[in-house]
């Protein structure tokens, strides 16, 4: 694991020490260095808090990278935190929608500052949006209530959840569309009692970087 070489090597570099670093992440200063005796990865979220106050992006440390619809990785200069909902979305056949409360809601994902506040998050699984660089195993960041043109969407359809592209026209059909030409497009109504959408997606946490 090079996560603590990338680490040492910054922080070298910025003539900085770890425990300015530990301060300036937030971390106490005895969990940091039992992390870095282990050579243990803390999660994402302390990963974050440690690449920002280093002023690098994420990918470089903990081989993770945050990337939006138009397929670009972005770095992580300042970060908001998302609440990761308890639930998985489908890229694929459909993930059953189920009910939790707001108790659950105690895990937390860090994005880019850029991509607006009070963001929700949730982890997808299976392949149908592959061609978009969303695979199983991706953290998927939405806005709430966003639905405005077309694009990349969380939204919840006879009973499954998915993330798909929408296509909006003005008779008030929705194509939902999939990137992975073995799924198949579908069509609902934007007044389909069937489908809910959620918000649109601002970007996600891709977990396998190239």
């Amino acid at each position: 694991m090079d996560f603590w070489n990338h680490v040492k090597t910054q922080v070298t570099s910025q003539g900085k020490t770890q425990e300015w670093l530990a301060s300036e992440s937030g971390i106490n200063l005895n969990t940091y260095r039992g992390w870095v005796s282990k050579n243990r990865i803390p999660d994402v979220l302390e990963a974050a808090r440690i690449a920002d106050s280093l002023g690098v992006s994420l990918d470089i440390l903990a081989g993770r990278e945050f990337m939006v619809p138009s397929g670009k990785p972005v770095t992580l200069t300042g970060f908001e935190v998302a609440t990761l909902v308890p639930q998985t979305i489908s890229a694929g056949g459909g993930q059953e929608l189920l009910n939790y409360s707001s108790e659950e809601l105690v895990q937390k994902a860090p994005y880019p500052k850029r991509w607006g506040k009070a963001l929700m998050a949730m982890e997808v699984r299976g392949d149908s949006m592959t061609r978009v660089n969303i695979f199983d195993g991706d953290i998927v960041f939405y806005a709430p209530g966003d639905i405005r043109a077309d694009g990349i969407y969380v939204l919840q359809l006879d009973g499954g959840m998915f993330v798909k592209r929408l296509q909006f026209e003005m008779s008030g059909k929705i194509n939902i569309h999939s990137e992975n030409p073995k799924y198949d497009s579908m069509v609902e109504h934007f007044d389909s009692q069937a489908m809910i959408i959620l918000g649109k997606v601002r970007g996600w946490l891709h977990e396998h970087p190239y």
